[in-house]
């Protein structure tokens, strides 16, 4: 699956070391239906399908403008502008990771915000962003820099979506002396974990119901703010509504 691994400094395609993190991710959460813009040489979309195979019922996506070769029968290559997919483009089910990499903020921008606007992404959605990290030192034939963004859109990207409350994680090495980590940043809306606080739990767990709820009450009005969407019940502990 990972059919490159000593060749870290690829341009363009993502890394192998990005590979395998981007692997684990499909492995480890509920993602079964994978979008993702711009399909290149089917690197990524190969990496996925690996990931996804061991599940069930899942589907891989690439759009782009030009022609893109399906990596076999459970991807699905679409041949448009990404901005105008609609629920039929991905089998009028949402998408469950969103990987983006086509270095245009506006193009970016505008199909991100078409696919929430018509539910196009589920609430879990994971997204993905590649180029988000620095490089030490480049090859460029204008800018030499220790401290050089070679791709500016995704980070500023990140950004946006973080002033929308969404979460974010950015696995970079800047530092990397041998060539450059392209670097990845993970975003997703802030997870549910929100627990019934028992007085028996001071006993088992160590933990104070009054401080339990107390951070409970403070992480609910956070989001509440944020999305104006979901409610918080004390009298169950739970969320209800999305």
């Amino acid at each position: 699956m990972i059919t490159r691994y000593d060749d870290q400094d690829v341009v363009g395609p993502i890394q192998a070391d990005e590979a395998l993190l981007l692997h684990s991710i499909v492995r480890t959460t509920h993602t079964r239906r994978i979008l993702e813009l711009g399909g290149l040489l089917g690197y990524s979309a190969r990496v996925f399908l690996h990931a996804l195979s061991c599940k069930e019922r899942y589907m891989m996506y690439t759009v782009d403008l030009v022609p893109v070769r399906s990596q076999g029968m459970f991807h699905k290559t679409i041949q448009k502008d990404a901005v105008t997919l609609t629920m039929a483009d991905i089998d009028h089910k949402p998408i469950d990771l969103l990987f983006l990499d086509c270095h245009a903020y506006y193009a970016t921008k505008n199909t991100v915000e078409n696919l929430l606007a018509h539910k196009m992404l589920s609430e879990n959605v994971i997204i993905a962003l590649h180029d988000t990290g620095k490089h030490r030192q480049i090859a460029h034939p204008l800018v030499w820099s220790r401290d050089y963004v070679h791709q500016p859109v995704e980070r500023i990207f990140a950004q946006y979506l973080s002033l929308r409350g969404w979460q974010r994680i950015s696995f970079h090495d800047d530092d990397r002396m041998m060539g450059g980590r392209h670097g990845l940043t993970i975003m997703q809306r802030p997870a549910n974990l929100t627990i019934m606080c028992d007085d028996k739990w001071k006993r088992f767990y160590d933990i104070n119901i009054e401080e339990c709820k107390e951070i409970q009450s403070k992480t609910a009005r956070s989001a509440a703010f944020i999305n104006g969407k979901r409610e918080f019940h004390h009298t169950t502990d739970q969320w209800v509504g999305l």
